[in-house]
């Protein structure tokens, strides 16, 4: 697992945990609870792709103002959203892959690796129970934009490990610890993409950067795969500090891209593709499992540990511990609906309505206080913006259909 947070699945098979981890990034909107879907023509869309899809049958005004207003959701305008689509084993992935291209799916990246394959794709919504009844598919999810962990402005590291005196000749060594002969690989959101700041021209010019134009390090650097212009360059930021540190080191860059298929592939392409002998990042996603391995820590065990990849295996770097501790694990402590109900009345209000939609709540509710008076929520603090995704996963094995 690459989680910030690592937990050990409980002995007793029956005794379910759950987590439930809070992600604060400002004004990225709230997204709802994967809940359990009702067994329709849209049993397996996910992640809120069902209720969009309602939406747009029902109502594509509602659906359009839905779409333009969740932080959640990567849309287009033409009425396409990004989807993560798993396989179930039954047919080739290509063969799948061909299908949904047939159905006017634009693919990004596939994932043979991960379980029977995963496909990220834009999907257009019109075409989403085609897709979700298609041969050889278990599931289509909502792809959650990308997250960037970032951390201060202004980077501490090299004064903390002291960089500049054991890059200073005749300190340490005659010719200082500068990175000679190492190559750093990054994953970050984009290198020299996003719109209305300087291009990394400028950071080579004033020596910020390797390249051309800098008469200390002239090597660029490699670039496999850039972001979107909508990104923020924060790959470039994490190369300014690897040349602060180390600055005679070789730089790989690689976008993570969309999805965790897409991340996933730029890690392996980083080992396959250059000689680098670190990878870091500094991006996630928000349907990354949580109690298990999912593709991007399956690609990063690759690059780290597989003889069978091309390429030399490297040692990798996750931002992941910039979390801290936004989360709250515990077993199910389930109480009846009708308890649960009783114990929210005069004080919860479930979206302007008394009571939630009878499908949540049918089985009972999670009680947060077991050794007192039930209470069926928790407080969840924000940033100054007050909005948060929540994000509810069980410790059942991860997109296998066996979740209990």
């Amino acid at each position: 697992m690459r989680n910030a947070m690592k937990y050990v699945l409980p002995e007793n098979p029956y005794r379910k945990k759950m987590l439930l981890r809070y992600l604060l990034f400002g004004l990225i909107g709230i997204a709802a609870p994967l809940s359990s879907f009702a067994a329709d023509v849209h049993s397996n869309l996910g992640l809120g792709l069902k209720q969009l899809v309602e939406n747009y049958q029902n109502d594509q005004t509602l659906f359009r103002a839905k779409i333009s207003d969740a932080k959640t959701v990567q849309a287009d305008s033409a009425d396409r959203v990004i989807v993560n689509i798993h396989l179930d084993g039954t047919k080739r992935v290509e063969d799948v892959a061909g299908d949904l291209e047939d159905l006017g799916l634009e693919i990004i990246a596939i994932d043979p690796n991960w379980r029977s394959g995963v496909v990220s794709a834009w999907l257009p919504i019109s075409q989403a129970t085609a897709v979700a009844q298609l041969a050889g598919v278990r599931s289509v999810m909502l792809a959650p934009p990308p997250r960037k962990r970032v951390g201060s402005v202004t980077a501490e590291s090299a004064v903390v490990e002291h960089t500049q005196q054991v890059n200073t000749p005749g300190l340490y060594t005659s010719a200082g610890i500068l990175g000679n002969g190492i190559t750093i690989g990054i994953v970050s959101d984009s290198y020299d993409t996003a719109s209305g700041v300087p291009r990394a021209s400028v950071g080579v010019s004033s020596k910020d950067l390797p390249g051309t134009g800098n008469p200390d390090y002239p090597t660029p650097v490699v670039v496999l795969q850039d972001g979107a212009s909508s990104d923020t360059d924060e790959g470039r930021g994490m190369a300014e500090i690897v040349h602060d540190i180390a600055p005679a080191a070789h730089i790989c860059f690689s976008a993570g891209g969309a999805s965790a298929a897409t991340m996933a592939q730029s890690i392996r392409n980083l080992r396959t593709n250059t000689t680098c002998d670190i990878i870091a990042d500094d991006i996630y996603f928000t349907d990354e499992p949580f109690f298990s391995d999912g593709p991007i820590s399956q690609a990063i065990d690759d690059v780290v540990t597989s003889s069978a990849l091309q390429g030399k295996k490297v040692v990798y770097f996750s931002a992941a511990g910039n979390e801290g501790n936004s989360g709250y694990s515990s077993d199910l402590n389930l109480v009846s609906a009708t308890a649960g109900k009783a114990s929210a009345v005069g004080t919860l209000n479930f979206a302007g309505s008394s009571s939630p939609p009878v499908g949540t709540y049918m089985n009972g509710f999670h009680n947060f206080n077991p050794g007192g008076a039930t209470r069926i929520w928790t407080k969840v603090t924000t940033d100054s913006s007050g909005t948060a995704t929540v994000v509810l996963q069980w410790d059942d094995p991860f997109d296998t259909g066996t979740v209990t």
